[in-house]
């Protein structure tokens, strides 16, 4: 596996700011600050994180201050949640889209599973147990509830994928 994939990292669903709202409340502000702890140990300022959908769940100062508190140069994969126009995200994100496709390992990141051209998909957007069981050996779910609250290297999801 190459080495350049040591410094490329997926993860999805943190829902930052949802401790604020009573009607989706994903993580608590502890659990939060855990979660971006846990991110800062695990991606360096030049990795590459495909953030997969669902970064923010408040309003735009929120956006901008989690932004700020974390490691890498971050691609954002919109997910149903991330409901500001690609302009505001582009200040902040290196890049935002709605899919990437990466041909050399046949490979989609999209936040919600579904049909896709490559024999593998990184997808997130599942936070409950009985959603895991929708994976397959050729998929892997980027949710940080599934992946002990930490971004995942692209070399370790191929590991698991190949």
């Amino acid at each position: 596996m190459s080495n350049v994939l040591r410094h490329i990292f997926v993860t999805s669903d943190h829902h930052f700011g949802s401790y604020k709202l009573p009607f989706l409340n994903v993580y608590s502000q502890k659990e939060e600050n855990r979660l971006i702890k846990n991110w800062n140990n695990t991606v360096d300022e030049d990795d590459l994180v495909y953030y997969n959908g669902d970064f923010c769940d408040g309003n735009l100062d929120d956006l901008c201050r989690y932004f700020k508190k974390l490691n890498g140069q971050i691609i954002l994969v919109k997910g149903n949640h991330d409901i500001f126009p690609d302009n505001v995200y582009l200040t902040m994100f290196k890049d935002v889209v709605d899919k990437v496709v990466l041909e050399d390992l046949d490979l989609t990141i999209h936040h919600c599973p579904d049909k896709h051209n490559t024999k593998f998909e990184i997808y997130g957007h599942l936070h409950r147990d009985g959603d895991i069981l929708k994976h397959n050996s050729n998929s892997f779910c980027s949710c940080v509830q599934f992946n002990n609250g930490c971004p995942t290297s692209l070399e370790k999801v191929m590991m698991k994928l190949i």
